[in-house]
């Protein structure tokens, strides 16, 4: 997945973006732990987050 940030320590759940046919289903229940975002909002995020920075999902 495009611009992959893990938050679990083996690498199995992160935040990434998704597809554009995708788009539609954001902020729903659609993948097995993973939190999906725009392609922009992934980008965005990924430039600004290192490796060791602190994840709280709430």
């Amino acid at each position: 997945m495009p611009y992959y940030l893990a938050i679990t320590g083996s690498g199995s759940h992160g935040i990434h973006a998704t597809t554009p046919s995708m788009y539609r289903y954001l902020g729903r229940p659609a993948s097995h732990g993973c939190i999906r975002q725009h392609r922009a909002d992934a980008k965005i995020l990924y430039g600004l987050v290192t490796t060791g920075t602190p994840v709280y999902v709430f």
